[in-house]
C-alpha cells in the first residue's frame, strides 16, 4: 500500500506540522515500490522516446510526464497532448502557446519535439529535472488526499518560485554575453568535424563542456580529445573506463568516434545546435541560481533588478488568475466575493493589483519573490479556509482562531488582518 502523508491537524497547524514533518514524510512516500518501479522504468526508458507520438503510446512513460508538470488529469486525451507537443512554443500561437493550462507548455518546452532543438530526452540533466519534478507533484496529490487546503498552498509556494525563476530565467536569455556565446556556436558548430576541431576552439569547448557539467575538464584539453575520438561503442573505449556518465553523453552526442572507419560527427545534423545552446543556457542558468550569479557575468544581476518581473508584471497578474492553485490562495487570502471570478478579467487584476497594494506596500508580484511575503499569503489563506470550515463569522471568532495559532508557534500572525478591505 502506498505511503500517505499524515496531517492531523488542520489550517495553520496543520502547515506548520507539515514544513517539520515533510522531509521525513516525503522520503517515505518516495520509498514506496510502486513510485520507485515508475521512476526507474522511466529513468531506464525515457531516453529512447524521440517523438510525441512515442511518448502518449506508452501510458507507464506519460503518466510520469503528465504528473511531473501538474497534467496528471490529463492522461486519456492522447491525441489532444501530441497535437500540443508537436506544435511546439517557439510561435506564440502555437498551441502550447495558447491552451490554459500553464503545464502544457512548460512540457512542451521541456521535450522539445515540436521546437528547432528536436527531442530533449537525452539533454544533460532531462531525466533528473522530470524525476524531482514527479516527486514533488505526486508528493502534493498525497496530501491533497489528507487535507485538501495544505496541497493548494504548496501548489501557491511552488508556483510563485516557479514563476519567479521564469522570470530570472527570461532576463538571463537577454545577457549579451550569453546571447554572443549561442550566436558564437550556432555558426561555428557545423563546421567542426574532429575532436581536434573541438578542443582548439576555446569558446566552443567551453560551451560544450559546460552543457554537460564537465566545466573540470576544461583545463585538459589533451583528455578531452582522446576521450572524443574513442567514442563510446567498445567496453574499453576512454569515455566508458572513465565511467563518468556525463562524459560518456557528451561523447555520444558528439559523434567523433569511428564506425568501421567512418566518421560519424552529429555536429551538423538539424538541431545539433540548438539542443547545445539549450543546454548550454540551462546549465549556465542554474548554476547561476545554485550560488547566486558567481558563474555569470555581472551583467546578469542588473537586468534581473531592472527587467526580469518588472517588464511581465501584467502578463504575469494574468498568469495568476489562470492558475487555480494561485486564484484560489488570492481569492481566499483577500477574502473575495465568491461572484469575483465572474467579473471582467481586466477588472479581477485591477482587484489582486489594489489589494497586494495595500497589503504590501507594493502592486507588483516582485514582492513574492521574498518567502516571507508568499508566506504571509499562504497563512491567510489557511486561517481563513479554517473560519469558512468551521464556521467563524464573528471578528471575536477569527481572533480567537489567531490567537490560539500564536500559542501554537506560528508567526507573523499579529499582523494576519492588517488589510481587511
Amino acid at each position: 500500500m502506498a505511503f500517505q502523508p499524515s496531517i492531523p491537524l488542520s489550517g495553520v497547524s496543520g502547515w506548520r506540522f507539515l514544513e517539520r514533518t515533510q522531509a521525513k514524510q516525503q522520503a517515505a512516500f518516495e520509498s514506496a515500490p510502486q513510485i520507485k518501479r515508475d521512476l526507474a522504468y522511466f529513468e531506464a526508458n525515457i531516453g529512447k522516446v524521440k517523438s510525441a507520438e512515442e511518448l502518449v503510446s506508452n501510458r507507464r512513460l506519460l503518466g510520469v510526464a503528465l504528473t511531473a508538470f501538474g497534467l496528471e488529469g490529463e492522461i486519456d486525451k492522447k491525441a489532444y497532448i501530441r497535437k500540443i507537443l508537436e506544435s511546439g512554443t517557439a510561435d506564440v500561437n502555437s498551441l502550447a502557446n495558447r491552451v490554459s493550462a500553464p503545464g502544457f507548455r512548460q512540457m512542451t518546452e521541456a521535450f522539445g519535439f515540436g521546437d528547432a532543438t528536436g527531442s530533449l530526452t537525452g539533454a544533460p540533466g532531462f531525466k533528473d529535472k522530470i524525476v524531482a519534478a514527479y516527486k514533488a507533484r505526486a508528493f502534493e496529490g498525497a496530501v491533497g488526499n489528507a487535507n485538501n487546503d495544505i496541497r493548494v498552498a504548496m501548489n501557491f509556494r511552488r508556483e510563485f518560485e516557479e514563476m519567479s525563476r521564469a522570470s530570472l530565467r527570461a532576463a538571463f536569455e537577454t545577457v549579451p554575453e550569453i546571447q554572443a556565446d549561442v550566436a558564437y556556436v550556432e555558426g561555428a558548430i557545423a563546421g567542426v568535424r574532429t575532436p581536434e576541431a573541438l578542443v582548439s576552439d576555446p569558446v566552443l569547448l567551453r560551451v560544450a563542456l559546460t552543457a554537460y557539467g564537465l566545466e573540470s575538464y576544461a583545463s585538459n584539453p589533451g583528455l578531452v580529445r582522446d576521450m572524443l575520438a574513442g567514442g563510446v561503442t567498445g567496453p574499453d573505449a576512454p569515455a566508458n573506463r572513465l565511467g563518468s556518465p556525463k562524459m560518456k553523453a557528451f561523447v555520444a552526442a558528439f559523434g567523433f568516434g569511428q564506425s568501421q572507419g567512418v566518421a560519424v560527427a552529429q555536429t551538423s545534423t538539424e538541431g545539433f545546435a540548438a539542443r547545445l545552446t539549450s543546454a548550454y543556457k540551462t546549465a549556465v542558468f542554474d548554476a547561476m541560481i545554485e550560488d547566486a550569479g558567481n558563474k555569470v557575468p555581472d551583467a546578469m544581476r542588473f537586468k534581473r533588478e531592472v527587467e526580469a518581473l518588472a517588464k511581465g508584471d501584467i502578463g504575469s497578474w494574468f498568469s495568476v488568475l489562470t492558475s487555480k492553485p494561485m486564484r484560489a490562495v488570492f481569492e481566499k487570502a483577500f477574502n473575495l466575493p465568491g461572484s469575483f471570478g465572474r467579473i471582467d478579467i481586466d477588472q479581477q487584476r485591477n482587484v489582486l493589483i489594489q489589494k497586494t497594494q495595500t497589503l504590501f506596500g507594493s502592486d507588483s508580484l516582485r514582492t513574492f519573490e521574498d518567502p516571507n511575503n508568499v508566506e504571509k499569503m499562504i497563512v491567510r489563506y489557511l486561517v481563513r479556509s479554517q473560519i469558512d470550515l468551521n464556521g467563524f463569522a464573528t471578528p471575536a471568532a477569527s481572533a480567537l482562531s489567531l490567537l490560539q495559532n500564536l500559542r501554537s508557534g506560528s508567526q507573523g500572525l499579529s499582523n494576519l488582518f492588517a488589510s481587511r478591505t
